[in-house]
């Protein structure tokens, strides 16, 4: 099978926020793919996420990217 065509797309990220070692939080950010919306996942909160780019691509602490095969 040739897979030079093949392309994913980024689905849930996570994130380490605070101080790395010392302490911080993990944060999940999952897209909801009936809405097209990205969602923040915080302990018990969830939350919308408006701007995907500014605030998950340029964390400085992304951890772990989930991506899936496009059908």
């Amino acid at each position: 099978m040739n897979n030079s065509n093949w392309q994913y797309e980024l689905f849930g990220v996570i994130a380490h926020i605070g101080e790395s070692g010392l302490g911080g939080n993990f944060i999940a950010y999952c897209k909801k793919d009936d809405y097209h919306q990205w969602f923040k996942f915080d302990d018990s909160i969830v939350k919308p996420v408006y701007n995907f780019q500014n605030e998950v691509l340029n964390n400085p602490m992304p951890c772990v990217l989930f991506y899936r095969l496009k059908e």
